[in-house]
């Protein structure tokens, strides 16, 4: 049986941090009551786990609906669906120059079975300026715990680059490097990027597309 999964990203970000573009994001189910009246909540966490024959998993959430006020604000995690309307946004800005201190690191859920043939694997980038009259340029490594696995562009010749800070640039690079379910499981992208203007960067999607066979 030919199946495919399809891994949304989670941000660890050495620039200055990031921000989810649009609401503060809130997860949409847990009905809270504050017996203190009309104080915010911080929620830290919101995932939904379970098993299967094959493996156990944890769900994140792609977006949610706050109601705390009784009004509903839909605010989606940014990279995780594309043109939703939510984008993530890193805080720090980038460098006129590539640099090995300056990147987005993203891991993924590890949701495909021990037991199973991977046949394919890809990474899709949806990405744009900020600003008008930015141009951002980007290439990535792929690793698998602290082993390098493989690099797709690099500082002398980018992946693509983006000029619009209205239309995203979306690039889809095979990843023939992870061929086994424990690299597709432990895959870490570092995303490197560059900014003409020095500001900083819009992601509308990333993600990694696993195909397995059982």
């Amino acid at each position: 049986m030919q199946l495919r999964y399809h891994a949304g990203a989670d941000f660890d970000r050495h620039l200055r941090g990031g921000r989810r573009h649009g609401h503060r994001q809130r997860p949409s189910h847990p009905c809270l009551r504050d017996p203190d009246g009309g104080k915010a909540w911080n929620v830290n966490l919101a995932t939904v786990t379970g098993s299967t024959s094959q493996s156990s998993f944890t769900l994140h959430p792609k977006k949610s609906d706050d109601a705390a006020d009784q009004s509903s604000a839909v605010t989606g995690w940014g990279p995780a669906v594309e043109n939703d309307g939510s984008v993530f946004e890193t805080v720090g800005n980038w460098a006129t120059t590539f640099s090995a201190t300056r990147f987005l690191k993203l891991t993924f859920p590890d949701h495909v079975p021990s037991g199973a043939s991977v046949t394919a694997a890809s990474f899709k980038h949806a990405y744009r300026p900020r600003d008008n009259g930015a141009t951002k340029c980007w290439y990535f490594e792929v690793y698998s715990g602290a082993t390098l696995l493989g690099t797709h562009g690099s500082s002398a010749a980018p992946i693509s680059c983006n000029s619009s800070n209205v239309t995203n640039t979306v690039n889809t690079v095979s990843l023939p490097e992870i061929d086994t379910p424990a690299k597709a499981n432990g895959a870490i992208v570092k995303l490197y990027m560059k900014s003409s203007t020095g500001r900083r960067s819009r992601h509308d999607l990333a993600r990694l597309d696993v195909d397995y066979s059982q």
